[in-house]
């Protein structure tokens, strides 16, 4: 219970969703990989948790983009890379541009449209869906 309650308190301390410890541990690892700059709050909440600190692989497991998420964007949401950057290496943002498509008889299968710039469109799907993550 006190373990909780240091979690909860780390949470809120940065600004991190302070409900059940899978939203937590989320909001952490999106703190991670988008901060340059870490708080000490941060690397004793990753203690708390379990968490490898200074692997950055660690994070990126728990920010992949999953199928009932892309299930659940709608058009205009924003997606980040996890692997693609751009000029100012600022993570790659891609917007949702239609419906996610789903298929009965592959039930692991999935294809969302995103949209990049003016005019450059492109598909995320099962295979490359762990390059990515919602903001």
């Amino acid at each position: 219970m006190a373990a909780m309650k240091r979690i909860a308190m780390l949470a809120q301390e940065l600004g991190l969703p302070a409900g059940e410890l899978a939203q937590v541990e989320k909001g952490l690892a999106k703190y991670m990989l988008e901060k340059k700059k870490i708080a000490p709050a941060a690397h004793e909440l990753a203690k708390v948790l379990g968490f490898e600190y200074a692997n950055r692989e660690t994070y990126v497991d728990f920010m992949h983009l999953t199928r009932e998420e892309a299930v659940g964007l709608r058009s205009g949401a924003i997606l980040h890379s996890l692997v693609h950057t751009n000029r100012d290496g600022t993570p790659l943002r891609v917007r949702v541009n239609g419906k996610c498509q789903t298929w009965v008889t592959r039930p692991t299968e999935f294809r969302l449209p995103v949209k990049y710039g003016l005019r450059t469109c492109l598909n995320i799907t099962q295979k490359s869906s762990h390059d990515w993550y919602v903001a």
